[in-house]
């Protein structure tokens, strides 16, 4: 999964996710002098929607993964929470299927009171 990154750091790999998907179309293309156009274009949404996955990916993940600096308080206890480690989730959306990961905080008093930070919602429009 991906962690936080400069925005220099996800240029990179979002040019790097999108010359790979050139390539495979390059070689697709190579396979299929006689296509279509309509061929053509199916191809291509097809690896538009492989691409689209990792490139949203870098986007959310590595911009916020919801770790805080400041751990944050049990909302039953008070106390501080420890840090879990991260929980991940697949979301399965129109233009790619991606890997979305969250920090994961929890009470060491209150046996399974959790915290899942802001941003570890996702709607999909209707």
């Amino acid at each position: 999964m991906t962690r936080l990154m400069s925005r220099a750091k996800r240029m990179e790999a979002v040019t790097e996710i999108s010359r790979k998907m050139y390539e495979a179309f390059e070689r697709w293309y190579d396979e299929h002098p006689d296509a279509a156009f309509e061929e053509i274009e199916e191809e291509g949404r097809r690896l538009r929607r492989q691409m689209m996955g990792p490139l949203f990916e870098v986007l959310i993940n590595g911009r916020d993964t919801g770790t805080m600096v400041e751990l944050p308080r049990c909302g039953q206890c008070g106390r501080q929470m420890t840090f879990e480690g991260y929980e991940g989730w697949t979301i399965r959306g129109l233009e790619g299927d991606i890997e979305l990961e969250r920090a994961s905080y929890l009470c060491p008093e209150c046996h399974g009171q959790g915290f899942f930070p802001p941003g570890s919602q996702a709607a999909v429009a209707p």
